[in-house]
């Protein structure tokens, strides 16, 4: 009892000590993070940076603080909010997360397959994500993020992306994840096109740009184009209007 407590997370000891012991069978070692239970320095290092239950420390608390305080002011539901902040701490039920936590359930990507599902995978390395994430016209800017937690790659993000896109990166991982969900219920599951029409339809976000030419003998022109997500005009027009004489 005194290793399990000196070695494990004082969370884990209970699912331990529940752990009933068969003194018929030979212990063997086996990996849970990858398909034939062998152990890989990859998937250890993987594993190692996506299951750390807290975001990076940083010694700078004002810097931590800004970063609470732009995740809470986005211009979103509060169910993605709220979202975002799980994400951040790697909150969200991944099957590694569950297998952590004493579940046994098989670790595969049920999407793909191939990988345990950790959250960096599950929302932005897995190739079924990847193909709803190359659907997007800023992911030019992000597709060789690649290594890190959640966190990580949300902080790029953050740096590489506007307030608007980043916002919009938030959609997507959240509709992504219901898409999971949908998919581990048994239920009927989106494609990527579907998917992102689902969002953006339900959750929209358009733009609309403006342009004013102002000489004061001649008048005042505004021209407008309004776009979509998908940067496609929806609308555009001018407005002109008479100079004093």
């Amino acid at each position: 009892m005194a290793k399990v407590t000196q070695h494990f997370h004082p969370n884990d000891v209970p699912w331990i000590q529940g752990i009933s012991i068969n003194m018929y069978v030979e212990d063997s070692l086996h990996w849970p993070y990858t398909p034939n239970g062998q152990y890989m320095v990859k998937s250890g290092y993987r594993v190692g940076r996506e299951m750390n239950l807290h975001p990076p420390r940083c010694s700078n608390m004002e810097e931590i603080h800004k970063w609470w305080k732009m995740i809470w002011s986005m211009k979103l539901p509060p169910r993605m909010k709220f979202f975002s902040g799980r994400v951040c701490n790697n909150w969200l039920p991944t099957k590694t997360n569950l297998l952590h936590r004493g579940m046994e359930v098989n670790p595969n990507c049920e999407a793909c397959e191939n990988d345990a599902e950790t959250l960096t995978h599950a929302l932005w390395k897995c190739t079924e994500t990847k193909a709803v994430w190359k659907l997007i016209p800023w992911y030019a800017k992000c597709d060789l993020v690649e290594e890190g937690s959640m966190f990580d790659i949300l902080t790029v993000l953050h740096n590489r992306l506007g307030q608007t896109e980043f916002e919009d990166a938030i959609k997507v991982m959240w509709a992504i994840w219901e898409n999971r969900n949908r998919k581990w219920n048994k239920l009927p599951n989106m494609n990527g096109v579907q998917l992102l029409d689902w969002v953006f339809s339900a959750y929209p976000r358009d733009t609309t740009q403006r342009k004013a030419t102002i000489q004061e003998s001649n008048g005042v022109g505004l021209g407008f184009i309004w776009r979509n997500w998908q940067g496609e005009i929806m609308i555009a027009g001018m407005v002109y209007g008479k100079g004093k004489s």
